[in-house]
């Protein structure tokens, strides 16, 4: 595939301008080209990609299309506020994120129903992570840390571990990347005194494919022990105390399952044989999250480094989530 850079011409900008001015009409029409901004989103989107987003805003899951062209889209600013990481933990939201996630998770989509994208991924990423160096000193000592991890022998368990030791779970189309920024509150009405009356979109479809429903829900969960809003150099923060309790997960499994989620039953303790599976498989499927999203940091501290990506702590951040695949080893009793 051939290469594309990040920099936005003002050839470019001016086209784009004249895309919106012509086609969307409205408003567009008196935006002047001073007023008007662009920026890449992503390098090298898949067909797949593409299909994806055209079907989510088609059905008013995503943000709306309005147009595809050979260097990109053409999307809606949707005019909304990202997550943070603590409104993960706050029950009404954890239910209706639930919700939504139960929502998704119910699509049909026109690709491979096989559970291969994450052992593709893992797999993929794996020699990418491999076949890395660097030549900065400090980088360099990183990735020697993280490059003392046996990956073939991790993957070959893991694998094991989740497919064949016991029942991974039914397969289902998974967004597989929700992280509280991937997760927006819309306003329904544009009044601001009304801090009800919202719903949440999705976005971010990247990564979505069919997948082990358990995965998308840990994945999930693992983001609640992280923040992005921390100012650089460190651009993250990492509390692996953060996690979420058995009762949190059940508010979340219960409102996902499409059980009730009254207040006075969010602290109860029973569960149902449906529940204690899945709360198992989620358990269990955070190892290949942290497993996942671990060598994704290494290979886009490469790609930052050709000056194709955005700005990020990427390289401790994989460390992060490999230090975070071991400790949820050690909570599983696994070592």
């Amino acid at each position: 595939m051939a290469s594309v850079s990040n920099e936005i011409t003002f050839d470019f900008k001016k086209k784009a301008h004249q895309w919106c001015n012509q086609y969307l009409g409205g408003s567009w029409r008196n935006i002047s080209i001073d007023d008007f901004s662009i920026q890449v989103l992503g390098i090298g989107c898949l067909i797949a990609d593409s299909v994806v987003f055209a079907l989510l805003s088609e059905w008013n899951i995503g943000p709306k299309l309005f147009a595809i062209f050979p260097e990109g889209r053409l999307e809606e600013l949707l005019m909304a506020k990202s997550l943070a990481r603590e409104d993960l933990a706050k029950p009404e939201l954890s239910v209706r994120i639930a919700q939504k996630t139960a929502e998704y998770h119910q699509l049909q989509l026109p690709l491979c129903k096989d559970p291969d994208y994450l052992w593709n991924t893992i797999s993929e990423w794996s020699k990418e992570a491999l076949q890395t160096h660097f030549n900065e000193q400090d980088k360099a000592v990183k990735l020697a840390k993280l490059k003392s991890i046996d990956l073939k022998k991790e993957y070959d368990f893991l694998r094991n571990y989740l497919e064949m030791a016991t029942s991974p779970g039914p397969v289902t189309f998974c967004h597989n990347d929700l992280q509280q920024g991937n997760i927006l509150r819309v306003s329904k009405e544009l009044q601001e005194n009304n801090e009800e009356d919202f719903d949440l979109k999705l976005i971010d479809f990247e990564f979505s494919a069919y997948n082990y429903r358990a995965f998308d829900l840990a994945n999930h969960f693992c983001e609640w022990m992280f923040d992005y809003s921390v100012p650089p150099p460190q651009y993250f923060s990492m509390s692996l105390k953060s996690w979420p309790s058995k009762e949190q997960q059940l508010i979340f499994i219960r409102a996902y399952l499409g059980k009730d989620t009254k207040e006075n039953n969010y602290t109860s303790a029973e569960c149902t044989i449906e529940e204690s599976e899945l709360l198992d498989q989620v358990n269990r499927f955070a190892l290949a999250s942290h497993f996942m999203w671990g060598l994704w940091g290494v290979v886009q501290e490469r790609l930052n480094s050709a000056g194709n990506g955005i700005q990020f702590n990427y390289l401790d951040y994989g460390l992060a989530r490999f230090e975070a695949y071991h400790h949820r080893k050690k909570e599983l009793g696994l070592i």
